[in-house]
């Protein structure tokens, strides 16, 4: 059976540099553990097994650059047979030539 793709945009955090008058975004405090992000893609990793998905997921916040996870959880994302694709929806501005 081949596997179709569910899309996810996935709010790592609501801290961010920036303070655009278009964000919704109202609260530039909350910021969850490693141990809890992995366990909310647990959670979806769940729904995506029972219902045979593949999961493309896009990660962002406030700024997911800002988030201290964001590396260790971008690696634990990567091995996970369950993930399609990956990719960080950021505003870029700290994003270096390094």
């Amino acid at each position: 059976m081949e596997k179709e793709v569910f899309s996810i945009q996935w709010h790592i955090t609501n801290r961010c540099n920036l303070r655009c008058t278009h964000c919704y975004q109202d609260n530039y405090v909350n910021e969850p553990t490693l141990e809890q992000l992995i366990e909310n893609y647990q959670t979806m990793e769940r729904f995506l097994v029972k219902e045979h998905y593949l999961a493309d997921i896009a990660i962002t916040g406030g700024e997911p650059c800002l988030s201290e996870n964001l590396l260790p959880l971008l690696e634990y994302l990567n091995q996970r047979e369950r993930v399609n694709k990956l990719s960080l929806l950021t505003n870029g501005t700290l994003i270096d030539p390094q």
